[in-house]
């Protein structure tokens, strides 16, 4: 119970420092969004309304109604599951940073294109394996890690901190604590393809750090 009070403090500290409304606005315009909660919830209400109207007259149009209304708040609910960036708008500098960020995803979660950058070091490796923890695809860097780097497999690595983290859930715990931080502010899931291999600050995906 202590430690998931902890997790939860630090979940809400990452938030209010990194993840706080002038930061985001930095790289993402929301306000369309707002207009869009407003339009979704409208068209809800007007919907129930409707129903409980129509089930109850006895007016020849109220089936029409009924399925008109029916019909207003399926809409109306979909609208809520569309991607933000829909009716928010990227910064010229947001968008850019959210570019790079998911082709580096995308390098990270393909074994062949690791293969063809592979990391130099198990020191990059471990770098990587943060990075994917942080973008959703730790599972993957580990595979890839375990391909590329044979002493992955040594007793040293197999009973050491790495394996340990890994295989007892230290990874998801805290992917889990990075996703539920950032989805406050992750407009959308999918990207493009933004620069080289990696699409970090370098090529060949060790750009990003």
């Amino acid at each position: 119970k202590l430690f998931v009070e902890k997790l939860d403090d630090w979940k809400e500290d990452v938030k209010n420092e990194y993840l706080n409304d002038g930061r985001i606005s930095r790289y993402f315009n929301d306000k369309g969004n707002s207009f869009k909660s407003a339009f979704t919830a409208l068209g809800i209400i007007l919907a129930i309304i409707m129903v409980i109207r129509s089930v109850f007259s006895s007016h020849p149009a109220a089936k029409t109604t009924l399925i008109a209304s029916i019909f207003l708040g399926a809409v109306s609910f979909g609208i809520t599951l569309l991607p933000e960036d829909i009716f928010g708008q990227w910064t010229k500098e947001g968008r850019l940073y959210y570019l790079k960020w998911n082709n580096f995803r995308k390098f990270l979660s393909d074994n062949s294109l690791i293969k063809e950058h592979p990391p130099e070091s198990i020191v990059v490796w471990n770098k990587y394996l943060v990075y994917g923890t942080a973008l959703g695809v730790a599972d993957k860097v580990y595979e890839s890690m375990k391909l590329h780097e044979p002493r992955v497999a040594d007793d040293d690595y197999y009973y050491g901190d790495l394996y340990m983290f890994h295989s007892y859930s230290g990874l998801i715990m805290l992917e889990s604590a990075f996703n539920n931080g950032i989805s406050a502010a992750n407009p959308s899931s999918d990207g493009g393809g933004f620069g080289d291999i990696g699409g970090g600050s370098g090529g060949g995906g060790g750009g990003a750090f």
